[in-house]
């Protein structure tokens, strides 16, 4: 009989563990397709002095356009860009993979393009990977528009 007792109040306790527990270590992933764009940019179309080089839109799909500045050669393919999704916050990092080979320094555009987001309202967090550290660049909330 005690036996049984302990076996229910196991069951009962296991039970309630599963359905109290939230995973909070999912990490969604959406469609992505992140690159930098050839060659020294401009910076994005300011509108007044206090706006940063960070653009989107937000509809079907959240585009983001993002400058980081780096070292003028090569001016393709320098820079590694990955991105996470957890909850309602984007984290979009670039690390530089040929940070000292020349001595001018030019603006790079990083354009990011996410479809199939669950929610209407993120934050976007773009860091740079300094190998020991890393940079916030931009933290921007986005907001989707119908």
């Amino acid at each position: 009989m005690r036996m049984n007792f302990i076996s229910r109040l196991l069951v009962i306790l296991f039970l309630l563990l599963f359905y109290f527990c939230k995973d909070d270590t999912v990490i969604y992933e959406a469609n992505a397709i992140l690159y930098q764009i050839d060659g020294c940019q401009p910076k994005l179309e300011k509108k007044s002095f206090g706006d940063t080089c960070f653009k989107y839109t937000f509809s079907d799909k959240l585009i983001i356009d993002f400058c980081v500045s780096g070292n003028c050669c090569p001016d393709k393919n320098r820079y590694l860009i990955t991105h996470k999704i957890f909850k309602d916050t984007i984290t979009i990092t670039v690390k530089d993979t040929a940070a000292n080979l020349c001595r001018c320094i030019c603006n790079y555009i990083i354009h990011c393009e996410f479809e199939l987001l669950n929610y209407d309202n993120y934050v976007v967090k773009c860091m740079l990977d300094k190998t020991k550290n890393y940079e916030l660049l931009y933290l921007q909330k986005v907001i989707r528009f119908y």
